[in-house]
């Protein structure tokens, strides 16, 4: 029984150089692209962090307003969607 062995090829140092060369200038492509992809998430996060920040100001303010002017609102008599009949008839006069 007699084993056969693969052939081998070499390679030249200079061929492996290369070839290392040709991954650094790959990993710094892959990296490039991860940075601005990195950049891209956190302006994206920033923006709806402000967003979010306006969205709940807004209400905020909504509440003190409500909170301030009571549930009859500005003009002294509630809005007509929880006024009672009696009161509708007693405004009207």
């Amino acid at each position: 029984m007699t084993t056969a062995k693969a052939p081998t090829t070499v390679v030249s140092f200079d061929e492996q150089i290369k070839h290392a060369r040709e991954l650094v200038v790959e990993g710094h492509r892959l990296l490039h692209v991860a940075n601005r992809d990195l950049k891209a998430g956190r302006s994206v996060v920033r923006r709806t962090q402000q967003l979010l920040s306006d969205t709940e100001s807004v209400f905020r303010a909504k509440r003190r307003l409500q909170a301030s002017t009571g549930s009859i609102g500005l003009t002294g008599t509630p809005p007509a969607s929880i006024a009672s009949p009696a009161s509708k008839q007693r405004s009207s006069l």
